[in-house]
């Protein structure tokens, strides 16, 4: 529901500054995690596809991996592509360049929905709260941070992601000794799976 409504204000925000909409131009990936976001966007700049001039992010996640493609590949943020993301997660100030987003002001709705119970108000009604832009370095407009701030950032980001593949891993292998009826057959679906993926276990 969040990023249908984010879509649909990224759809308000290009009809009122008279910028066409292109569909050609919204891309779906299979999950909103770093890693996932971090593979599309990889696989599509090594693509050779021509860059758009900016990309707004669904969430934080996929703005910052899309900040860690440019950098392997060398693209310059702000300069080559501007990026905007949502949510304002606390690692999207911590990089260079920092990223541009949008705070949702969640603590505003708990706070609403607290006053709300404690009030005996039990009517339903839709409450509206704005979200408030932040704007920093990667949409070009503020001075950046230091270098030593970037690899800290991305380093952080990096063990992020190793932790995630890493979970995902231990769910598959989960899964196997709970779907297996006899030891031929887990034997069996580990060697296969192993076969695989040798992120953790090594060779």
């Amino acid at each position: 529901i969040d990023f249908a409504e984010r879509y649909k204000a990224y759809r308000t925000c290009l009809m009122e500054n008279n910028i066409p909409f292109d569909q050609q131009k919204v891309f779906t990936i299979a999950s909103s995690n770093y890693s996932i976001a971090y593979d599309f966007l990889n696989d599509y700049v090594e693509s050779g596809k021509k860059l758009p001039q900016a990309f707004v992010c669904a969430n934080d996640l996929m703005a910052l991996a899309l900040l860690k493609v440019a950098d392997e590949h060398k693209i310059k943020v702000p300069e080559d592509i501007k990026i905007v993301g949502y949510d304002d997660i606390f690692y999207s100030k911590c990089l260079m360049p920092s990223i541009s987003t949008v705070r949702g002001n969640a603590e505003q709705v708990g706070a609403e929905a607290i006053k709300r119970v404690l009030s005996g108000d039990r009517e339903i009604k839709h409450i509206s709260l704005r979200s408030s832009p932040v704007y920093r370095r990667s949409c070009g407009c503020m001075a950046g941070m230091s270098d030593s701030h970037k690899v800290f950032a991305f380093n952080v980001l990096d063990s992020m992601n190793v932790s995630d593949e890493f979970s995902t891993q231990m769910e598959v292998i989960e899964e196997i000794f709970t779907e297996s009826n006899d030891v031929f057959t887990l034997l069996t679906n580990l060697e296969s799976f192993f076969a695989k993926s040798h992120h953790f276990e090594g060779p």
